[in-house]
C-alpha cells in the first residue's frame, strides 16, 4: 500500500482514539478552527445549502465552519429559502444548474417533516433532514453538536459513502436514536472519509480534495 495512505491512516486513526478521550463540541469561537475561504466557490466544490434556516442564522455560521473543518475536502456554503427534492430526483445534476457549475455536490439541509430523514443521490447530491433533531428539547449545545454531525452525514451520504461500524464516527450505525448520536464525535474515520475522496475526485478532480486558499 502507498505510504502516504498509510501515513494518513495511521494519522485518521490516532485522531480517532483521541476524539473518543476527548468530547468534541461546536466552539462559541472559531479562533482555532479553519475558516471556509471564498476562494473555495471558484474551484470544484461541495456546496453544503441552508434551506429555509433550517439551522438558524445565528448557529448556521459556526457550525457549518466547524463540521466542514473536520475534512480535507473543498466546501463552500449558501442559503435558498426552498428547493425541489422531486425536481431534483429528476435531475440529478440540477445543483449545477441552480448553483453553478462549481457545485458538484450539493448537500441540502432541510427541516420538513413530510421527507424522509435523508435522501440521496450519491455523488450528486444529499437532502438531511433536522425535523426531528429537536424533539427531545436539548440544550444549545447539545443541539449546535447535532446540526454538525447531520450535516457530515450529509456530505457522507452525498459523497458516496454510508454507515460506520465505528462508535466515534458522525455516520456510526447506533447514531441512528438522538442518544445514540450524542455519544458518536464530530468527525468523519477513514473508512467512511476514503471511499468519499475517491467519488469527489471522479466527480470534480483532485480540486475538490483540497479547502480552497487564497493566492
Amino acid at each position: 500500500m502507498n505510504k502516504v495512505i498509510l501515513m494518513a491512516l495511521f494519522a485518521a486513526t490516532a485522531a480517532s482514539a483521541f476524539s473518543a478521550i476527548v468530547k468534541q463540541h461546536v466552539p462559541d469561537r472559531l479562533d482555532k478552527i479553519r475558516l471556509i475561504n471564498r476562494a473555495a466557490a471558484d474551484k470544484n466544490h461541495v456546496l453544503i445549502v441552508n434551506v429555509g434556516e433550517a439551522i438558524p442564522a445565528e448557529d448556521w455560521g459556526d457550525v457549518v465552519t466547524y463540521a466542514a473543518s473536520r475534512l480535507q475536502i473543498n466546501a463552500w456554503t449558501n442559503s435558498t429559502d426552498k428547493i425541489d427534492l422531486a425536481a431534483y430526483a429528476l435531475c440529478p445534476v440540477k445543483g449545477r444548474q441552480d448553483f453553478g457549475d462549481k457545485a458538484k455536490v450539493c448537500v441540502f439541509i432541510i427541516n420538513d417533516p413530510n421527507v424522509a430523514n435523508i435522501t440521496s443521490a450519491p455523488g450528486c447530491w444529499c437532502a438531511i433532514n433536522l425535523c426531528n433533531i429537536k424533539r427531545d428539547n436539548p440544550d444549545r449545545q447539545t443541539l449546535r453538536d447535532r446540526y454538525a454531525k447531520m450535516i457530515l452525514k450529509g456530505l457522507a451520504y452525498g459523497c458516496g459513502a454510508g454507515v460506520s461500524l465505528e462508535p466515534m464516527c458522525s455516520l456510526f450505525y447506533g447514531g441512528i436514536t438522538l442518544d445514540g448520536m450524542d455519544k458518536t464525535g464530530i468527525m468523519i474515520t477513514p473508512t467512511v472519509y476514503f471511499p468519499m475522496l475517491e467519488v469527489l475526485k471522479s466527480v470534480g478532480g483532485t480540486e475538490m480534495l483540497t479547502p480552497g486558499i487564497e493566492e
